[in-house]
């Protein structure tokens, strides 16, 4: 349970980092340090919850869990800095969603780039179509031979 919370408090993080990328020069140590003290709480949390002997209690679990993803949302949307000093919360308040250029610069920050990605599928698809046209061509020479 303990990895599950690490692992989602991480996807908060990057999620929020992916769709408010403009959080200026200290915006991605915040991030990353922010996403190191929650996931410490999410195992120190773990750890209580095992020494306690409430492992087995799935839906306090699940509840703990809730809380702690929930309250590190909003900590994160409240307190995520921005170039214009509105907070993501607040953006999403006033109705201002992440658009597709946002996502494209929030996930260059982290090396993805999208249009090579695009450009890779494209090719999959391609390349899996030439498959079927072979693999059609080769199921006619078989019915031929029989």
């Amino acid at each position: 349970m303990t990895i599950r919370r690490v692992f989602f408090v991480a996807l908060i993080h990057f999620a929020v980092m992916v769709f408010f990328p403009y959080y200026g020069q200290g915006g991605f140590s915040f991030g990353v340090m922010s996403c190191l003290l929650w996931a410490g709480g999410a195992i120190l949390l773990g750890v209580l919850v095992t020494i306690l002997g409430m492992e087995n209690w799935k839906k306090l679990n699940a509840l703990l869990t809730c809380v702690l993803l929930i309250a590190c949302a909003v900590f994160l949307l409240q307190r995520f800095p921005q170039e214009d000093k509105v907070s993501p919360l607040k953006k999403l308040a006033y109705g201002d969603l992440p658009k597709q250029e946002d996502m494209k610069k929030g996930l260059s920050a982290f090396g993805i780039n999208i249009g090579a990605a695009k450009e890779w599928v494209e090719d999959a698809k391609d390349g899996a179509k030439s498959l079927k046209r072979g693999d059609d061509k080769l199921d006619g020479a078989l019915k031929r031979l029989e």
